[in-house]
């Protein structure tokens, strides 16, 4: 991206300059000044609105029963790659405000990046494990437990967290920062560079995945998986209702809270992915209409214990018991050593 300052003197020397029309930003300084500053605050919001909201996920899957399940495990691992997605906004939305624009993403962009594609990955990757542990609970019922036991789900969410740690390393050497000039005019950008001695093709290759990896691949496979559940579920109501039973158990208001949580991610991730396609913007120019779809992106982890909470019977029951057992008295040592006094003293 460049950074604001500079895209001013440049669009000045390109607006005179004929020949580097084709480098134009023409208007991209008012969208700058209106879009961009605001996203900074609408992050600290949204930052604001989700961490309380994931540190209640953890602790109300710790209870029974649903430390009892294998999807609270994931639930919890979502739950953790979600807080470190929004501090490291957070970090990185005040230090924007307080540094400016061109130190976050260009003087830092070999932090930025790889911190960041590292949040999209977990978010993504662990939302469909989510929904793939509920394809296998829905379509094997009998067998879900010996297939998907507790340990298994230790190892697939470890398993996820190294490779993706490994994966976005690379672009550690992938980005850097260089000075660009027109003409008497120059300033820095920050761009991907060829500095791990790899050929060119690889890190080309690892580009377009790293952006897939995070948007549609886990798009598609979440679609996929959900159609099969809810097509799963029909079938079983439609057996019940023959059979004369009820609406089902537990089991099956915990797929609809699963699934509301998938479907959410579905909806807030891909227009941004679908508009990055159709319109091939350039990534070195802000986009206003991208940087409004970007926060969409950022609610997603944000909201999933509203999610969980306006879904899930077994969620809202333990959430409002541990907010009940939080906001209660308890009495200390103390008070307890005051009331014995005056109880003695009434009876003296």
């Amino acid at each position: 991206m460049i950074g604001q300052m500079d895209a001013i003197a440049a669009n000045e020397y390109l607006d005179t300059n004929p020949e580097y029309t084709e480098f134009s930003t023409s208007g991209f300084n008012e969208d700058i000044h209106i879009i961009s500053k605001l996203m900074p605050y609408l992050n600290i919001c949204i930052c604001i609105l989700g961490l309380p909201g994931n540190l209640l996920i953890i602790k109300v899957m710790k209870r029974s029963p649903l430390n009892e399940m294998s999807h609270s495990i994931i639930c919890m691992a979502l739950a953790v790659a979600d807080l470190y997605y929004l501090i490291y906004l957070l970090i990185i939305s005040s230090l924007e405000l307080i540094l400016g624009f061109e130190v976050i993403f260009i003087k830092m962009c070999k932090i930025y990046f790889p911190c960041i594609y590292l949040a999209y990955h977990l978010d993504a990757w662990f939302i469909v494990f989510l929904t793939y542990e509920r394809v296998i609970a829905v379509a094997w019922p009998l067998n879900a437990g010996q297939i998907i036991t507790k340990k298994r789900v230790i190892i697939i969410v470890i398993s996820l967290v190294i490779f993706f740690v490994l994966w976005d390393s690379i672009n550690i050497f992938r980005y850097d920062v260089f000075e660009m000039k027109f003409g008497n005019i120059s300033f820095e950008m920050c761009d991907g560079v060829n500095s791990f001695g790899m050929p060119e093709k690889f890190f080309n290759i690892h580009d377009v995945l790293s952006e897939q990896l995070g948007t549609l691949i886990p798009i598609a496979f979440i679609f996929i998986g959900n159609t099969g559940i809810m097509y799963k579920l029909y079938a079983q109501k439609r057996i019940r209702a023959q059979l004369g039973q009820g609406e089902g158990n537990e089991l099956a208001k915990t797929n609809v809270m699963i699934i509301t949580v998938t479907t959410a991610f579905v909806l807030l991730m891909a227009p941004s992915a679908i508009y990055r396609i159709v319109e091939k913007h350039d990534e070195e120019v802000f986009d206003p209409v991208l940087g409004a779809l970007y926060i969409l992106t950022t609610l997603n982890p944000a909201i999933n214990c509203y999610l969980y909470f306006i879904t899930g019977k077994i969620f809202r029951k333990q959430l409002k018991k541990l907010l009940s057992k939080m906001i209660c008295f308890k009495p200390t040592q103390m008070d307890h050593s005051i009331t014995n006094i005056s109880t003695l003293s009434t009876l003296s």
